[in-house]
């Protein structure tokens, strides 16, 4: 059985933010189940976000306003010191959560960060996280229509829906059509008996 490090625990409500705020949950997220919040200034963030070169005072910007809004929603709880940010998860946050398999999160985060293939890797992650929250199964053949649906929900293309997809199933090998859930202390925890690998090339 893994333990509870080997998961990672998000409020569904992160699904429906914009792309950098979801960004920006998401790397608070993978800290904040070993108890750490995240701490560095904007460029750090910029940096450790998957965004390249040197700093951005627009970017640096978006970061910013990316994290006063994702205060406004009660998802993160923020001090600062000067320049530096210390980001960690606020308690609505951390309350009905879902929990998937880490692995899988930091495997789509970080190909895709080091690929740089154009297709950010947020839409992956919230494509896949959005099927399991609203226990949808990921078959062949979806039509327009429900890759519309989705986009609509999740505030991206749908495009960019079609290229998740496929994604997850040529380049990941997503299996999610298996998932298994039961309750503990209140809350609806989804268990998931595969992982995502690399195909082989």
């Amino acid at each position: 059985m893994k333990n509870k490090e080997d998961y990672l625990e998000y409020n569904p409500a992160c699904l429906y933010t914009e792309k950098l705020e979801f960004k920006i949950f998401i790397m608070v997220s993978l800290l904040a189940d070993n108890n750490l919040a995240y701490r560095g200034t904007l460029n750090d963030i910029s940096r450790d976000l998957g965004y390249a070169g040197t700093a951005d005072t627009r970017r640096n910007k978006r970061i910013k306003e990316a994290i006063e809004r994702l205060l406004e929603a009660d998802l993160i709880k923020v001090l600062k010191d000067k320049n530096i940010y210390t980001i960690s998860l606020s308690s609505y946050a951390e309350k009905n959560v879902i929990r998937i398999a880490r692995g899988t999160v930091k495997t789509i985060r970080e190909t895709l960060m080091s690929e740089r293939t154009g297709h950010d890797w947020s839409y992956t992650l919230k494509v896949l996280l959005y099927l399991y929250e609203t226990d949808n199964t990921f078959v062949e053949g979806m039509n327009d229509r429900y890759y519309k649906e989705i986009a609509e929900a999740l505030r991206i293309t749908t495009k960019q829906v079609g290229v998740a997809i496929k994604q997850l199933e040529e380049r990941f090998q997503a299996i999610i059509t298996k998932k298994h859930y039961h309750f503990e202390e209140g809350k609806v925890i989804f268990r998931l008996p595969t992982t995502i690998q690399i195909q082989k090339q």
